[in-house]
């Protein structure tokens, strides 16, 4: 009798233990997978405007397309046909206008369009007009958003921890309730600090970051610098991690130092710049972001110079290595944002040999 019971206690641990898929050896269970392309549009303008450098790119459920154009300072509202919609966005303090619109995110989060400010958030409708202005604490910036009024917040340089511990955090806009999900230790790099000034500098793919996204009530989260993602529920509970045995690429530090200048001209001293430079890792982070789609876990790859490719590997929700994936375009073409994925296409931002900028969406077929 006593020998049963033993037995049915070490059953009842063996089902309810989280399932681990752990650290894998880099070779994918299903193979390569290379993503088929049939051109959809491309447009390489507003109407009166060229597109600038395009760094990110968002779709809604009904396939409107929202863009940021870094170097023309806007935001710009697509249809799924690539017809403008509307283009909005004003360097300012007033009303709707964007005091740090040089570095100023956008999220997509119940048909609202969310712009991260200094200490403030922007609400637009999602076609880009103003509805409010809510004050939060910059220290506790935005990761992703849960709903309109809760996010996941994670420091990205040091000077965003003053408390001196890193932690991952879900904070609520209208209660001001701030609760610990997980600590971790951030990278220290990358920064000066002295009594005349203090500076530092990010670069996703080289600057070590806390990445994460939530699948199904499930943040995916790990430091891009080790290829390991951890998987805990919005309570901290844990569910395992998964990660792959790969090398990082090493990158020459002048060859760094110079994309850098390039990227960061105009907005800091070339001396202070080339100082920052110099104090970010001579290697690329494995990863510079996580997504979900088609029930599959999509890690994106850092490529510090960019390319005509993107490569993607594709993990189950468990973590299990499934797909070495591949987003190809013509040899003459450079991947400037994206690709993102949403239903059965593929959008993303191009720039082509004379340097004009073009957005595209694409058919595509997923892989199992």
């Amino acid at each position: 009798m006593s020998k049963i019971k033993f037995i049915s206690a070490l059953l009842f641990i063996w089902v309810f233990l989280p399932l681990q898929a752990g650290i894998e050896k880099d070779i994918p269970h299903k193979g390569e997978y290379v993503f088929s392309l049939k051109k959809i549009w491309q447009v390489d303008s507003t109407g009166n405007q060229l597109l600038g450098n395009i760094t990110n790119i968002w779709i809604d459920d009904d396939g409107r397309i929202f863009c940021y154009d870094r170097k023309n300072l806007k935001y710009h509202i697509f249809d799924p046909h690539g017809n403008l919609v509307k283009t909005f966005g004003k360097k300012g303090e007033g009303p709707g206008e964007i005091r740090r619109i040089e570095q100023a995110p956008l999220f997509l989060v119940d048909h609202r369009l969310i712009i991260m400010d200094t200490g403030k958030l922007h609400y637009f409708d999602r076609d880009g007009k103003f509805i409010k202005s809510v004050i939060f604490n910059q220290q506790h910036r935005p990761n992703l958003f849960l709903n309109k009024n809760e996010f996941i917040s994670s420091p990205r340089t040091i000077f965003d921890i003053p408390e001196g511990k890193a932690t991952i955090r879900k904070i609520n806009l209208i209660t001001k309730e701030k609760k610990i999900i997980k600590e971790f230790n951030i990278f220290e790099g990358g920064a000066i600090s002295d009594q005349n000034i203090q500076a530092a500098m990010v670069s996703p793919t080289l600057t070590p970051l806390m990445i994460i996204a939530i699948y199904k009530n499930k943040l995916y989260y790990g430091m891009s610098d080790n290829y390991r993602v951890n998987i805990c529920d919005l309570k901290g509970k844990d569910y395992g991690f998964f990660g792959l045995e790969r090398k990082k690429n090493r990158v020459r530090e002048k060859v760094k130092i110079d994309r850098i200048l390039r990227l960061a001209k105009g907005r800091a001293p070339e001396e202070l710049l080339r100082t920052l430079a110099k104090k970010l890792p001579n290697e690329e982070t494995h990863f510079y972001q996580i997504t979900d789609h088609n029930g599959l876990i999509y890690l994106y790859n850092s490529h510090f110079d960019r390319k005509n490719f993107q490569k993607i590997d594709i993990f189950s929700p468990e973590g299990k290595y499934l797909y070495r994936a591949l987003v190809r375009m013509d040899e003459i073409l450079t991947i400037t944002s994206g690709p993102v994925f949403k239903g059965d296409f593929l959008y993303l931002a191009l720039e082509n040999e004379d340097g004009d900028i073009l957005l595209g969406k694409y058919k595509t077929r997923h892989p199992e």
